[in-house]
């Protein structure tokens, strides 16, 4: 990029720095969002990484603490000496219009960013240095480099929207029902949770057998059937699987049934009624990728958060994602939590990430299970804001008979409090339906 090509906008960034030398509330506007990368002129962005160090301790700013800060640097000659300060200084009458300049320099140095990333992404294509996976995981990791550059300053006051807050406490109260966020349609569950809330990351987490992928399709087909749209993301099971254990639970057939055709006269006249149910459910879009790549995942439920307004995503599960290379599992899981929690957090909605638990579980004389058995990383404690587990007693002890019932465990929920419920469990259905309470019990 030369500096014929390079956008820039040399007078802002001179206007920029006068504003500071004039006035300290012209700092406290601008350091909140512009870096020094942001200038242009080597000179200007080491004269504003002074003033930002002398404002961080309490220094006034002026042509004079400057000068002397760079001196002390052994810069001051270098961004031009004294006399280039006090010029700063007399550039601008007035530091009224500091942020006006500062986005100028903002918006300069995004530009420059992006022509950057545009070569990069280029030199990837024409030069081919790996798998195509790798190639797309390095042009996202361009393309944030630019994202990165643009902090909106969105930093608000708690008052902010504080009437369409109280209108939300104020219909709670007057309807004597919680606020809550998107419901699974298990009454126990979203009763301590109060639903999924937009942002979330929550982890379903169980032993291999245990009932993860059949809760996890149950959940999106209640949202589905109650109006909603999710995208599953199956890195396990095809399309065909998924179908068949959703026809299993809406026509309440044995699954092996409907495969074998050796249905019941009575089963085969709930087929019908099974088909239209899965019928119904168009909003439920499956990707069955084996390995798909965050920055796969990334655009695909962009895509549908925009066209099909899903508002959740279902990822089965976590560990069998194709992450950057690391230097090792825990820092690749690692990897793969924090981008699904800054997914959630962009497209404003909850994702429900399945994972397994270490084997650590089944040499303990007490099999519930604990944060600590999460498989290959702290980061997914860290990461999430819902923790839940599926416990059933039963799976670890053959001479035990399976009750129909699995226990829910709510092992951590920033929103509220934890937990734990329990669901009957059909798993000749896949179905997994509330458990009433007995009166009295």
């Amino acid at each position: 990029m030369t500096n014929q090509t390079a956008p820039q906008n040399v007078e802002a960034e001179e206007s920029v720095l006068g504003a500071m030398l004039l006035s300290s509330r012209a700092v406290e506007e601008v350091a909140g969002f512009l870096p020094p990368e942001a200038f242009y002129r080597e000179r200007y962005a080491i004269i504003y990484r002074v003033m930002l160090e002398l404002f961080e301790h309490g220094t006034p700013i002026d042509p004079l603490t400057v000068s002397d800060a760079l001196d002390e640097k052994s810069q001051l000659e270098t961004v031009g000496g004294k006399e280039k300060i006090a010029e700063l200084a007399a550039i601008v009458p007035s530091a009224s219009n500091v942020s006006h300049y500062a986005r100028i320099v903002q918006d300069n140095a995004t530009l420059r960013a992006l022509l950057r990333a545009g070569q990069e992404i280029t030199r990837l294509g024409v030069d081919r240095p790996g798998p195509i996976d790798e190639l797309l995981d390095s042009a996202e990791l361009a393309l944030s480099r630019v994202s990165s550059l643009i902090t909106t300053g969105d930093t608000l006051p708690i008052t902010d929207a504080l009437e369409e807050f109280t209108n939300d406490l104020r219909a709670a109260y007057l309807a004597d029902e919680p606020i809550t966020g998107l419901k699974v349609g298990y009454p126990d569950l979203d009763a301590i949770l109060l639903g999924y809330w937009p942002g979330q990351l929550i982890l379903l987490a169980a032993r291999p057998g245990q009932g993860k992928s059949a809760l996890a399709l149950n959940i999106a087909e209640n949202i589905v059937d109650n109006g909603g749209a999710v995208l599953f993301v199956s890195l396990e099971m095809s399309m065909p699987e998924l179908r068949l254990r959703s026809l299993a639970r809406a026509a309440e057939i044995d699954s092996k049934l409907l495969i074998t055709g050796q249905m019941t006269e009575e089963q085969a006249r709930k087929l019908p009624h099974g088909l239209k149910v899965l019928a119904s459910r168009a909003n439920l879009h499956v990707n069955d990728t084996g390995a798909l790549s965050l920055s796969q995942l990334n655009a695909e439920a962009t895509r549908l958060r925009r066209t099909a307004a899903v508002n959740l995503i279902v990822v089965d599960y976590l560990q069998l994602m194709n992450p950057p290379k690391a230097e090792n599992r825990n820092i690749e899981i690692g990897m793969i939590s924090r981008n699904l929690k800054q997914l959630a957090r962009r497209l404003n909605i909850p994702i429900l990430a399945l994972c397994q638990m270490s084997r650590a579980i089944e040499a303990r004389n007490d099999k519930r299970p604990l944060l600590s058995d999460l498989r290959d990383s702290g980061s997914l404690e860290q990461d999430a804001d819902v923790v839940t587990f599926i416990h059933d007693e039963t799976a670890y002890d053959l001479d035990k008979q399976p009750t129909g019932t699995i226990e829910i465990i709510i092992a951590k929920n920033r929103r509220g409090e934890t937990g734990k419920c329990k669901l009957t469990f059909n798993r000749r259905w896949s179905s997994l339906k509330h458990l009433p309470k007995h009166p009295g019990g």
